[in-house]
């Protein structure tokens, strides 16, 4: 029977070259794989992203610091500005304008578009800085890492209205962008207004007191020897009263200022006090006490009285409508019956046939001088208002002396 072989230990000789030893698996601080180096040797990292140059960052021009800087600063001066202005121009009751009124049309459009086009310019710029921040909204969200990727790429605010954005914004927590959006709608809002800022106003302040030349002295014109002067103004007393021609300068109501020159050179828009003389003239018309209108024969009768004085009168029934004045006579009042017939009280008488019907009116003239305080404007030269001081102190001809001596003409009856 054959016998097993015997088992041999066979030994190989030591390896000349082994392979290195590697160190153990590590975790870069990128998260990634990173394996030890061979045993004896360094190993050189390749180049990391810091270890590169740091790329320009794009940033728009609105946004700069010193563009904001200078927005900011052109804004806060404007506001100080408009403060101090208002004070001034308080202080001050506005600021004058030319005398010219052509002028102050190129003033109008000056104050109306020169504030609109500056606050123009603040929104325009500030509207700008909004819509760059809307654009880098996603990237200030991935630099926080706030949100998915995919939200954040996908966001986009520039697309979106106004009026609803700054809701959405809040919603999402986005305060600086929320704060700008409205920051946008006021402004856009209260663009308009500032065409308000400036206003032209019709403002009174008193200028020093000043002298004014005087055109005569109150009293009768005593070289005038006719009464054409006098039917010239009763001709335009009745034009006035027919087509509302408007009262001449320096009369206003029952007065008659004394003209005197107006300081046109000094200042021409506005009003202007001065103390003068002025003459009062008050017809002191009444009805009469007692009126009576009846049929007399072919005609019809019209009586009446008034103070003492009788008026008896015969209308033509031919005529529909009759008038006429007359100065009172047979007065039973000695103080009236004793007059001038030019100074006599006279009386209006009215009568229709038609209608039956008639009235009387008397009227005693007066005439008194005083010291007044008139209001003129300066621009049309017309009395605004006259207010009486007292009587006239002086002698003249109208109150104390001749022609009129105190009396008044009645216009009817002349010597």
């Amino acid at each position: 029977m054959a016998q097993a072989p015997t088992p041999q230990i066979v030994s190989f000789p030591e390896p000349l070259l082994s392979p290195p030893l590697l160190s153990p698996r590590t975790e870069s601080k990128y998260g990634t794989p990173q394996y030890g180096t061979p045993t004896g040797q360094s190993f050189v990292p390749p180049p990391s992203a810091s270890s590169q140059p740091p790329a320009d960052k794009w940033r728009p021009l609105i946004l700069t610091p010193w563009i904001l800087i200078t927005l900011c600063v052109t804004m806060l001066v404007a506001a100080i500005g408009l403060e101090v202005a208002y004070f001034v121009t308080n202080k001050r009751n506005g600021w004058g304008l030319p005398p010219d009124p052509t002028h102050r049309n190129y003033i109008h459009y000056a104050d109306t578009w020169i504030p609109v086009t500056a606050v123009m310019v603040l929104v325009s710029a500030f509207t700008a800085a909004d819509y760059f921040l809307m654009k880098m909204v996603p990237f200030m969200e991935l630099n926080t890492n706030k949100g998915a990727k995919g939200d954040t790429l996908l966001l986009d605010y520039t697309g979106e209205p106004k009026y609803l954005l700054w809701i959405i914004q809040i919603n999402n927590r986005h305060w600086l962008p929320a704060i700008s959006t409205i920051i946008c709608l006021l402004l856009l809002g209260l663009q308009p207004l500032a065409s308000s800022l400036v206003q032209i106003r019709e403002t009174e302040f008193v200028r020093n007191p000043i002298g004014v030349p005087k055109f005569g002295t109150v009293g009768v014109n005593d070289k005038f020897a006719t009464l054409e002067g006098f039917a010239s103004a009763a001709g335009f007393a009745e034009a006035d009263s027919r087509y509302d021609l408007g009262r001449p300068p320096f009369v206003w109501r029952t007065w008659a200022v004394d003209e005197f020159e107006r300081p046109t050179a000094f200042i021409s828009n506005g009003t202007m006090k001065a103390n003068t003389n002025a003459i009062q003239t008050l017809p002191n018309c009444v009805k009469a006490d007692t009126v009576n209108f009846a049929r007399a024969g072919t005609g019809y009768q019209l009586t009446g009285s008034w103070a003492g004085c009788p008026v008896n009168l015969n209308v033509d029934s031919s005529t529909d409508l009759e008038f006429g004045v007359d100065v009172v006579g047979n007065c039973t009042t000695a103080s009236v019956n004793s007059l001038p017939a030019p100074v006599k009280p006279v009386v209006f008488w009215f009568a229709s046939t038609t209608y039956s019907a008639a009235s009387l009116v008397f009227c005693t003239p007066e005439l008194t001088i005083h010291d007044v305080k008139v209001t003129v404007n300066l621009a049309t030269g017309e009395l605004i208002n006259v207010e009486p001081l007292g009587d006239y102190a002086q002698p003249t001809n109208v109150t104390s002396g001749p022609p009129l001596n105190g009396q008044v003409w009645n216009g009817v009856r002349h010597d």
